[in-house]
């Protein structure tokens, strides 16, 4: 996103302009393919479906061990 943002100054200039334009769509396109198309071929192509049961349980016992620990007591810093 922050490349697409940084194309759009160069698209004033009558030399850069359509190259920037080019560039904007291209970064674009790669970004969906990437985030969006990619893993939704992987998961078609795989078979892999989500088990909400699973899913649902795995959570509630994540929440449950949260309740029963409290807040960890060694927090990293930066």
């Amino acid at each position: 996103m922050a490349a697409i943002l940084a194309f759009i100054p160069l698209t004033h200039s009558v030399f850069w302009g359509t190259l920037a334009y080019t560039l904007i769509g291209g970064t674009f396109g790669g970004t969906i393919i990437t985030l969006v198309f990619l893993p939704a071929m992987y998961a078609i192509w795989f078979r892999i479906r989500p088990d909400e049961q699973n899913l649902r349980s795995r959570w509630l016992r994540f929440d449950r061990d949260i309740l029963k620990k409290g807040p960890p007591d060694y927090i990293p810093r930066p």
